[in-house]
């Protein structure tokens, strides 16, 4: 095995390790208006902070996530994450990034929309 694919698949293990031990974190970045400066949402952010490798950017580990079909338990996790934090921040919008393969899902709305309705939440758009 060579020492590219030996990476790739110590990098594969340790993601789902990181989803397992809670290595993953969901980080808010804020959304301002440009003309009053006020405060109107957050983006939900992946991130994940390895224990020896330190933090691992996301263009190392989304795509290794996409192609291997992580970023669907990822993904939920981020979603259900980002659903419990907008409950304590009422007000404010909360952005979450889905991935082209997320779209893909068959079950993309059912488990997105189960999310928001077990928190109380309404999705931008619906009444």
């Amino acid at each position: 095995m060579d020492a590219e694919l030996q990476a790739r698949k110590s990098l594969e293990h340790d993601l789902r390790q990181a989803l397992i031990k809670g290595e993953l974190e969901v980080h808010y970045q804020p959304l301002v208006t440009i003309e009053s400066k006020e405060l109107t949402g957050v983006e939900a952010l992946l991130r994940w902070r390895h224990p020896q490798r330190g933090n691992v950017t996301p263009s190392e580990f989304i795509p290794l996530a996409e192609e291997t079909g992580l970023i669907i338990p990822i993904g939920g996790w981020v979603l259900r994450t980002a659903c419990e934090q907008a409950k304590k921040w009422p007000k404010l919008r909360v952005a979450v990034n889905l991935s082209p393969v997320q779209f893909k899902h068959a079950s993309l709305s059912i488990w997105s929309n189960r999310c928001w309705t077990r928190r109380g939440l309404n999705p931008i758009g619906s009444s």
